[in-house]
């Protein structure tokens, strides 16, 4: 909302109380969802950092000491990784096109009938 709004609804015979409540509740709406925003992005460099230095761990316990995968390289993998396997989807999907339904014909005979039909026909001739 601009100032021609603003105006343009005051011209309009708009209170100027419902307008400022209007403009404090979507202020607050915004604070809200970058405060949730931010929130979650902190959450996610922390566990892209937890998980570099597990890593970093497991390296130096196998003779790499001087690994130093950041939670930035994490994120990349992470990205890289994602991206590959979405390619791969994208390329199999391209080779073998997913199948279409088949009708299935009812039969009234059952397995065995089958069976018993197969093997009077061809073993107890």
């Amino acid at each position: 909302m601009d100032m021609n709004d603003i105006v343009a609804r005051l011209k309009n015979g708009e209170d100027a109380q419902t307008i400022a409540d209007e403009m404090a509740k979507s202020l607050n709406d915004a604070v809200k969802q970058v405060e949730k925003e931010t929130k979650q992005a902190d959450r996610k460099t922390a566990l892209a950092q937890e998980i570099a230095d597990r890593i970093n761990e497991y390296a130096a316990l196998n003779g790499h000491k001087d690994s130093a995968l950041t939670a930035s390289d994490v994120e990349n993998i992470f990205t890289e990784v994602y991206g590959l396997m979405s390619g791969v989807n994208d390329l199999l999907d391209a080779l073998f096109p997913k199948s279409t339904q088949v009708k299935v014909k009812k039969v009234k005979k059952t397995d065995d009938d089958v069976i018993a039909e197969f093997l009077n026909t061809f073993i107890n001739k």
